[in-house]
């Protein structure tokens, strides 16, 4: 590639392709950006591929690009371009999973704002313009339209590029978390979640284990769906943000122990934002802000999502009727 070439780096929002893109950089490829440049891949004159030749012109002829490129059609006019220029286009297919895009995806969220961002965030400035804070619709939308690179469609070379995560090395930490309705508590009335401190009753065994553990010096973290504020306060499983947090509380006062805990304060349904639960923006939240090391971590719950958030996460999971003996 030392006579010139494009390099395409493709792969999931989220997927790791800047920190691939670097390693070109370095050897001193000349990137372009999308994100950066505006206007879109897949037309000959668009503004990236307008500036790509205005380079070559130059004397420039090692170029890397990065974006989804999740199509052939996204990825026609670069190929053609590379033709017209007489470079060859290498496709190099970041193999990061959806579970990893997820986790990377707040994890940007989380160090650069501090916070995973909410669902009502995304449209807020300064996040509207932040090519960092899309909604999990955009990634739903690769997976949906990805089509394998491939040399039959002009590529000089495909190589499958591994991804692997690397926090580094302070995060050496662990914890055990847990779901909160379900898993440490019930209500009076028999619904779902508590929406006053009174309605609070914690299950069996769940006070005894808990304090046993942080007698032992375990870490106790919680995560929560609370799909309740998020309803309309005429609807009849409203509660509001300010009961739920003392809902939160009276659970630990009965349980006897100290947790930090966040919430997803989201309607159910597809995620709208990497906060609520499947998705593992509550956990990444905890990673960072206790340098936790995920496969060091264990997620206890009761739902099928809270499984999925584990997974996600790279957390263990236990089923709270094994982990409390139920």
């Amino acid at each position: 590639m030392s006579d010139g070439a494009i390099i395409l780096v493709m792969g999931p929002p989220a997927g790791g392709k800047t920190t691939t893109v670097q390693g070109y950089v370095n050897l001193g490829y000349q990137r372009l950006n999308r994100d950066e440049i505006g206007g879109t891949c897949a037309k000959q004159d668009s503004r990236l591929h307008i500036l790509l030749r205005e380079l070559f012109q130059r004397g420039e002829r090692r170029f890397v690009l990065d974006n989804t490129y999740a199509n052939k059609a996204s990825r026609e006019a670069i190929i053609a371009l590379g033709v017209e220029l007489g470079l060859p286009v290498h496709a190099k297919w970041l193999q990061t999973t959806e579970a990893e895009a997820q986790f990377l995806a707040a994890l940007r969220q989380m160090r650069k704002y501090g916070r995973v961002i909410g669902a009502d965030d995304c449209g807020q400035v300064p996040y509207k313009s932040d090519p960092n804070c899309f909604p999990p619709m955009a990634q739903y939308a690769y997976w949906k339209r990805m089509e394998p690179p491939s040399t039959d469609e002009g590529f000089a070379s495909v190589e499958a590029v591994p991804f692997k995560l690397d926090l580094g090395p302070e995060y050496a930490n662990s914890a055990v978390l847990f779901d909160f309705d379900g898993t440490l508590r019930d209500t009076t009335t028999g619904d779902l979640y508590p929406k006053h401190p009174d309605e609070v009753v914690v299950l069996p065994r769940r006070a005894e284990k808990l304090q046993a553990l942080q007698a032992a010096g375990v870490l106790l973290l919680g995560a929560s769906n609370q799909s309740g504020i998020a309803r309309s306060p005429s609807h009849p499983f409203y509660v509001s943000e300010e009961n739920a947090n003392l809902c939160f509380r009276r659970t630990l006062a009965l349980l006897g122990v100290t947790m930090d805990y966040e919430y997803a304060a989201e309607e159910a349904g597809v995620p709208k934002s990497f906060r609520r639960k499947p998705l593992p923006g509550m956990a990444v939240t905890f990673v960072e802000r206790y340098k936790l090391c995920p496969s060091k971590c264990l997620m206890v719950g009761d739902l099928k999502s809270d499984r999925t958030f584990a997974e996600r996460a790279g957390f263990q999971f236990a089923w709270a009727k094994d982990y409390f003996g139920d």
